[in-house]
């Protein structure tokens, strides 16, 4: 009885702190201790913005980024539904793509060029390089291109401000999350819809 009660528990701990879960709440709680960092000093500078343009314009790039890959593919975009109302999705994705962006892209090179070198640079490469290390268990090593170019694109969104660089990022990862690629042979050999209540 106690083997099937511990069983159970620890079956309801596995269901509920998934690795991906697992990855999200560390990423938060690292970017919520390097915002705090910022905030004590005198570098909030850094993570400031005023730059509602630079805001709009990489959060329309975060969108199109995928979708644009997808359809290079031939692939049709689809619409996620199932993914709507998911606490995972409306809460964790976009407070990780903050930290992702405020560790990354602020704290980490910054750190680099404070103690280590003098090239700011060669920090942001060195950072880059541990962010797209970080992101290939995801998608193996065929998606190293892809993470590269976002890589690059969040490194160029972030010389505009922080809020660019995380707008983007915060958009991209909401529309790889509600939309998908399918084959466009799928779609196109789905049975017919029977009646108006299916549509």
């Amino acid at each position: 009885m106690f083997q099937i009660k511990h069983r159970t528990q620890e079956y309801k701990l596995t269901r509920h702190l998934t690795p991906q879960r697992s990855y999200d709440i560390f990423t938060i709680v690292g970017g919520i201790m390097c915002c705090s960092i910022f905030l004590l000093g005198d570098n909030f500078f850094l993570i400031h913005s005023n730059n509602a343009y630079g805001v709009l314009f990489f959060s329309a790039i975060g969108f199109f980024f995928p979708y644009v890959i997808w359809k290079g593919k031939n692939k049709s975009v689809v619409f996620n539904k199932r993914k709507v109302n998911k606490l995972d999705t409306l809460l964790f994705l976009p407070l990780c793509a903050v930290s992702e962006e405020s560790i990354w892209r602020i704290c980490i090179p910054f750190l680099f060029k404070l103690y280590f070198f003098e090239s700011i640079l060669l920090c942001t490469f060195i950072s880059s390089i541990g962010f797209l290390l970080l992101h290939i268990p995801l998608g193996g090593v065929k998606s190293i291109p892809y993470m590269t170019v976002f890589t690059v694109i969040a490194v160029i969104a972030v010389q505009f401000d922080f809020l660019s660089a995380a707008a983007f990022h915060i958009v991209h990862n909401l529309t790889i999350q509600y939309f998908r690629p399918v084959s466009k042979k799928k779609i196109n050999t789905s049975p017919p819809t029977m009646s108006q209540a299916e549509w």
